[in-house]
């Protein structure tokens, strides 16, 4: 397909979200057909720039597109994405479609089989467009690999995705899809999310099944939804949701589950929480500042908040402890062939490699759950807590992340720049970054909002009512197209 010279203009049909998408296609004011032909075309003129896509799916997708125009045509019953163009993380298995996770030790890999959120999503009526770019076996905060090259942000080319849901984010930021299917291990979903200007949700642990597919990160990977609004979340997670065979962790959807819409809260209806930097973390001063201005926002709002200071402590050794051995003791028999491959390279600290000791394992199991217990005692006090998405705004696209934040040195090889997205993870909890402003040169910053176990509902209440207070007033982004014409 070549299309669009450098006069290409987004349709505005492609800038909406998933929700307001779905409703064009159900009262027939605009066709899966249209929709697909768009998106495909928008791909075409503004992702050469970026890199978001590393597997496209035309053929199949115009034939989606058809089957899904004729099902509206007939009068069938449609599911809640019906005929929405969509995308999904490389790392995820699609059956029949090129997987390599980013390696060029997967080329070839195709699998024969859907990860379940993938056969869920289909059953959604969604139309899967193509699939996005992702670090080397996602071993990243920024995206980019030796097979697919690097992704940047849609918002300035010079800066990164983030990662590893990196591809994903830049897609919904650039309005090449409305939603896309990631991964968050450590801040996979939300640091893209907060970069790109986008909505990441990180779903309770266990909430979503993770198979079948790349088994690294076991205790620690969620599948979630990048998007543009909190209701697209709300959406797509029942759908995804629900206790499966191929995962014995995962667990059945809670029976209040979420809302068909999401309710405005009022004010004071929930504890909320604040903390800047969790006791631990170095915060850049223009992240702080756009915090502070969410907390003056939401309190002159009516928002009573509460500051909190955990005392869990920092969880960089067990995140790095844990992510060690999950993300190399699953994959080890592909990695360990082509780790000389790494040997001398710039990404070389990011290949997993296993721990020192067993020992060191289960020590660690013993500490993960002092450190879960002390965070589960937050929400004995707050119903959520608030806090930066990141640290910092994205940083350059080359670099592998901020050698400095506010002139402290920060450690690449355990993701020191991005660790308030860490205790979300090795606590299984729900953990959402949505918008809430810009540094001085117009990156997006985002804000973090975590929640209990299975409080995933609430979670993205209060998500959905901060965005419909911050577009009153503020800058709230919506796609980023102008810089890849």
């Amino acid at each position: 397909m070549h299309t669009q010279g450098p006069s290409y203009e987004l349709p505005d049909h492609l800038s909406v979200d998933a929700f307001e998408m779905a409703h064009l296609v159900r009262t027939k004011r605009i066709s899966p057909v249209e929709l697909v032909s768009d998106t495909l075309q928008a791909i075409d003129a503004l992702d050469r720039k970026m890199n978001a896509f590393t597997v496209l799916l035309e053929d199949d997708a115009m034939d989606a597109a058809r089957n899904a125009e004729q099902a509206v045509s007939d009068g069938a019953r449609l599911g809640r994405l019906h005929g929405v163009p969509v995308s999904v993380k490389d790392a995820m298995w699609m059956r029949g479609v090129r997987t390599a996770n980013g390696s060029p030790a997967l080329r070839d890999f195709v699998p024969t089989q859907d990860a379940v959120a993938v056969q869920r999503l289909r059953e959604t009526g969604a139309v899967i467009v193509g699939k996005t770019n992702n670090p080397e076996f996602c071993c990243g905060g920024y995206t980019g690999n030796r097979l697919y090259g690097l992704t940047r942000n849609p918002w300035d080319l010079t800066r990164t995705a983030g990662g590893s849901s990196g591809g994903a984010a830049a897609a919904v930021a650039a309005g090449l899809t409305p939603l896309s299917l990631g991964g968050d291990a450590g801040g996979s979903i939300r640091v893209p999310a907060s970069f790109c200007g986008v909505v990441g949700f990180k779903p309770t642990f266990g909430l979503i099944p993770r198979g079948p597919g790349f088994q690294g990160w076991a205790t620690l990977g969620t599948t979630g939804p990048l998007c543009r609004s909190a209701r697209d979340a709300a959406l797509i997670i029942p759908a995804l949701a629900g206790q499966d065979a191929t995962d014995y962790m995962s667990l059945p959807w809670p029976r209040d589950g979420l809302p068909a819409t999401l309710p405005t809260l009022v004010p004071g209806e929930l504890r909320i929480g604040y903390s800047l930097d969790l006791g631990y973390a170095t915060v850049e001063p223009e992240v702080a500042d756009v915090f502070q201005q969410v907390i003056g926002r939401l309190q002159s709002s009516g928002w009573p908040l509460i500051p909190i200071h955990p005392d869990a402590g920092s969880p960089l050794a067990l995140q790095s402890l844990f992510g060690s051995w999950e993300g190399h003791a699953p994959e080890g028999s592909v990695i360990d062939p082509h780790a000389q491959s790494w040997a001398g390279t710039d990404h070389a600290h990011e290949l997993p490699t296993p721990a020192a000791r067993q020992g060191d394992y289960m020590t660690g199991l013993h500490q993960r759950q002092e450190f879960a217990t002390a965070w589960l005692r937050i929400f004995d006090e707050v119903d959520l807590l608030i806090t930066p998405s990141v640290q910092m705004p994205a940083f350059d696209a080359e670099a592998e992340g901020p050698e400095q934040i506010n002139g402290i040195s920060m450690d690449l090889d355990t993701y020191e720049w991005g660790e308030v997205s860490f205790p979300a993870n090795l606590v299984g909890m729900p953990a959402i970054s949505v918008p809430c402003g810009t540094d001085r040169g117009g990156l997006p910053i985002g804000l973090q909002i975590m929640g209990n176990r299975f409080d995933d509902a609430r979670v993205l209440q209060f998500a959905d009512s901060w965005l419909k207070l911050y577009a009153e007033s503020a800058w709230l982004p919506t796609v980023a197209s102008a810089s890849l014409v």
